[in-house]
């Protein structure tokens, strides 16, 4: 969830598995040390767009296998 920022800016660079949720207002980017709106930003994004985005890729298939980890020794 992107809030305040340029969402193009902090956005991952991998989008097959992440995705960036926003809220489009007048005000982004963000300078204000204070927010004047009341955080439009966030409060605009509803939980039902976040769980349906979540729901959506976790229907898909992996992108890549997952890693798995491996110990160095000496």
């Amino acid at each position: 969830v992107s809030c305040g920022g340029d969402e193009r800016r902090w956005a991952p660079l991998d989008d097959g598995i992440h995705r960036v949720i926003h809220y489009p207002v007048g005000c982004k980017p963000c300078s204000y040390g204070v927010c004047p709106t009341g955080h439009a930003c966030a409060t605009g994004i509803k939980v039902e767009t976040v769980l349906e985005a979540a729901r959506a890729l976790l229907a898909r298939p992996p992108a890549r296998p997952l890693a798995t980890s491996v110990v160095a020794r000496r």
